[in-house]
């Protein structure tokens, strides 16, 4: 396996962290959640080792503002063939927790990117949470606030096992050792409910079974006016959703 191929391979399960990007609730009150998965700063670390040895790379930081206060992060690789240094830059701006930890890690994840490091999680695109109002095993708690009541409404989610399969390299694997598996959403239980539609968060019907082109969407909007439509694990957040970002806790 060549250099690029080492870099752009998938993770291990425990090098992959999910962040939940929008929250909100379906006309009904049923409470969803899209998650994304980020590569975690200490993955990109053992990469790093794996890749061109502890003396094979550096990194250095500056203070960086554009708008807001951030991080630039300076990435230094010798290939192991050549033994030229290459150089590869990009920062963050400094989160509002933890904004020193936060901005050096953010910002060294992105300059990793430009290497290929946890690329291939970009074009996973977002994914409904698992979601429950109590509390249950493996389950996270998150919230989010209304921005028309106020009201602020807590929730516990998990991610789910087919996301978890399809972004990770197998159990027990090394990650460099093959491509990083591409695992569909399995279809949902008789009765379950289906997920809300990205564009008014109402019901949608499933198009699985019965569409006659791979490129139909997968979900249609029961609202025939909204016309959202969704494809497990691409689906954008709601564009008109009056919710602020959710955050877990």
């Amino acid at each position: 396996m060549d250099v690029r191929e080492q870099l752009l391979a998938p993770f291990a399960t425990e090098d992959i962290e999910w962040r939940i990007q929008r929250a909100g609730a379906a006309r009904d009150g049923e409470v969803w959640a899209m998650l994304a998965p980020y590569i975690t700063a200490r993955g990109v670390q053992e990469r790093l080792d794996e890749v061109f040895g502890l003396g094979g790379w550096e990194v250095s930081y500056r203070p960086w503002e554009v708008g807001h206060p951030g991080v630039l992060c300076t990435l230094r690789v010798r290939d192991p063939e050549t033994g030229m240094w290459v150089v590869r830059e990009d920062g963050a701006e400094q989160p509002e927790t933890e904004p020193v930890k936060g901005g050096f890690s953010n910002a060294l994840k992105r300059a990793a990117v430009q290497f290929g490091i946890g690329r291939y999680l970009y074009g996973i695109g977002t994914v409904y949470a698992e979601v429950s109002a109590e509390k249950r095993e493996g389950y996270q708690r998150g919230e989010f606030r209304d921005k028309k009541s106020g009201e602020t409404h807590r929730f516990y989610w998990a991610v789910p096992a087919w996301a978890v399969a399809r972004v990770s390299a197998p159990a027990g694997e090394d990650a460099l050792a093959r491509p990083g598996p591409r695992v569909a959403e399995p279809a949902p239980a008789p009765g379950a409910p289906s997920p809300p539609c990205p564009r008014c968060t109402g019901p949608m019907w499933d198009n699985r079974a019965n569409k006659r082109s791979p490129r139909a969407p997968d979900w249609r909007c029961k609202d025939k006016e909204c016309g959202g439509v969704y494809w497990p694990g691409q689906a954008p957040p709601p564009e008109d959703a009056l919710l602020e970002p959710a955050r877990s806790a």
